[in-house]
């Protein structure tokens, strides 16, 4: 969208969002791989991707629970790539505070496509365990499919219902039934057509809204 400003005039805001809520955990998604324009102290570039940027300028104990950029052996660059699964899943990342939180597992699954030639979307999720009480849980986060007219708005919509069932998938594996939360970008909201489809496969599978905005729901979102 055009006026929606570039990275170098948007991160501060996105800093000091994340640091004026105080997060102990979130999930971006669409933190760019590509390489920024910046250079170190001595005028040279830097290969520096747009999550990396994010988590330096967030400064001290926040962390990435999965740095790898690429599941290939040498994960900074896919360049001749031998694969390897290092846990990457591209620009959907968790970042943590790791003076809040330790973290004692991590990894992500593809998840799957309609069109072979769309962008690869995943689930990363990684088990934290709080400091201050001991007590472990589960996070995952996403980013599923966009609608595309190339193919179809019914096919993307059963996509995304599948997609999510590969996320509560992955939850029931490594989740060890451990409390859990999801977020991430579902591309479906509570208008639709024919369903928010996501959203009604994850209250099928006992999650709870903690906003309260159900599908074709009036009401006002009740506070986070």
């Amino acid at each position: 969208v055009a006026n929606e400003g570039t990275w170098y005039q948007r991160r501060a805001a996105v800093v000091d969002t994340i640091l004026g809520q105080k997060l102990d955990v979130v999930g971006i998604q669409e933190a760019s791989q590509a390489w920024l324009k910046a250079v170190d102290g001595t005028g040279s570039p830097i290969n520096l991707s747009q999550f990396e940027d994010l988590v330096n300028r967030l400064g001290g104990p926040y962390k990435l629970t999965d740095p790898d950029r690429n599941n290939c052996v040498k994960s900074t660059t896919p360049t001749k790539c031998v694969y390897k699964d290092q846990g990457a899943s591209q620009g959907t990342k968790i970042i943590y505070n790791s003076t809040a939180l330790t973290l004692i597992d991590k990894g992500s699954k593809r998840l799957s496509e309609v069109d072979a030639g769309s962008n690869d979307r995943y689930v990363a999720w990684a088990i934290l365990e709080q400091k201050s009480s001991g007590k472990r849980f589960f996070f995952a986060n996403t980013h599923l499919e966009p609608v595309a007219d190339s193919v179809g708005l019914s096919a993307y919509y059963d996509l995304r219902i599948k997609q999510t069932q590969e996320i509560l998938a992955v939850v029931k594996v490594k989740g060890l039934d451990l409390p859990t939360y999801v977020v991430g970008d579902f591309n479906s909201h509570k208008w639709t057509s024919p369903r928010n489809g996501p959203y009604d496969t994850m209250i099928a599978a006992r999650f709870v809204d903690p906003l309260g905005n159900a599908s074709r729901s009036t009401q006002a979102t009740q506070g986070a």
